[in-house]
């Protein structure tokens, strides 16, 4: 679409790029030295958010990338926008929130992986958190081949998970849309609803993250990919050990792009090759020698001299 302003006319379609990641980004806090939170005298200012590192690794990787997200008019805001637009990431569509503020977590400096590690998140009534069908630009959020989505967003509110249950809804003409589970228990504050909302999500999905730690307490990959056979691909990420890649099974697929009234079924299509084979033999001439030589010798006589009347085989 093109509007007119006092300046000429301008046109008001985002710019098709490789990747939109869409996600909630927080100022992170990080300790100068080990030890726990409480003891920690002193913090260096960062940035995290796990769709803005995508978009930032993948700026790096010179792919066109965009971060669609909402901040805070805040200092806090604007330092994520410019760290995160210095990477070449376009974040243009980026929503500012006068009202809510940005978010921000502080963490130990320790292992993720250990029980030692301490994350304290301030998050609760962000600008992020107020993301939703009616206050997004979904023709931006659209704009990308590849949407990239996450588990983390759907956590952070009702509007949240409305607008992600709208994004991954399988539709004609949307991009191809990826979803890392990335599964916080912490962020659900006790919904025991949340494994199977991110399940639901993740069968909406093309392509699908999912750690072997989070992954809805499934026996390894196999038992996820058949648990989730929608997604053109799945990756199972087990840690230190790499990750599992697994392709779509041809057969559930079959089952899913055919609704069960609509399904062939076996004995119709038994019955259709043998109509098939009865057509091909008539038209088909003998091929077997003897049976070639007995039907091209003519047929014997008579003692009278006549012939025979023809008898159809």
């Amino acid at each position: 679409m093109t509007i007119v302003t006092l300046d000429g006319p301008r046109s008001t379609t985002p710019d098709v790029v490789d990747v939109v990641a869409l996600g909630e980004s927080m100022v992170t806090f990080l300790p100068t030295v080990p030890g726990r939170l409480a003891d920690v005298p002193s913090f260096e200012r960062a940035i995290g958010g796990a769709e803005s590192n995508v978009a930032c690794v993948l700026a790096a990787a010179s792919h066109s990338a965009r971060w669609i997200s909402r901040v805070g008019a805040d200092g806090f805001g604007d330092h994520l926008v410019e760290a995160i637009g210095a990477y070449g990431v376009d974040v243009r569509a980026v929503r500012r929130d006068p009202d809510r503020p940005t978010g921000v977590y502080f963490r130990t400096a320790g292992d993720r992986a250990t029980d030692a590690h301490e994350v304290a998140y301030y998050r609760a009534g962000s600008a992020a958190s107020a993301m939703s069908v009616r206050t997004m630009d979904l023709d931006a959020i659209r704009s990308g081949r590849v949407l990239h989505l996450s588990g983390i967003t759907p956590a952070l509110s009702a509007d949240c998970l409305e607008l992600m249950r709208e994004l991954t809804a399988r539709r004609p003409g949307r991009p191809l849309v990826s979803f890392d589970v990335n599964h916080r228990p912490g962020l659900w504050h006790g919904d025991t609803d949340g494994p199977r909302v991110l399940l639901e999500l993740a069968r909406g999905a093309d392509l699908v993250f999912v750690g072997e730690d989070e992954a809805w307490g499934l026996g390894g990959p196999e038992a996820v990919r058949a648990a989730l056979p929608e997604p053109d691909l799945l990756v199972v990420k087990q840690g230190a050990a790499g990750c599992h890649r697994l392709p779509p099974d041809r057969r559930r697929r079959r089952h899913r792009d055919h609704p069960r009234h609509h399904r062939p079924r076996p004995h119709r299509r038994r019955r259709r090759r043998r109509r098939r084979g009865r057509r091909l033999r008539r038209r088909v001439p003998l091929r077997h020698p003897a049976r070639t030589a007995r039907a091209r010798a003519p047929a014997p006589r008579p003692p009278d001299g006549r012939r025979r009347p023809h008898r159809p085989r």
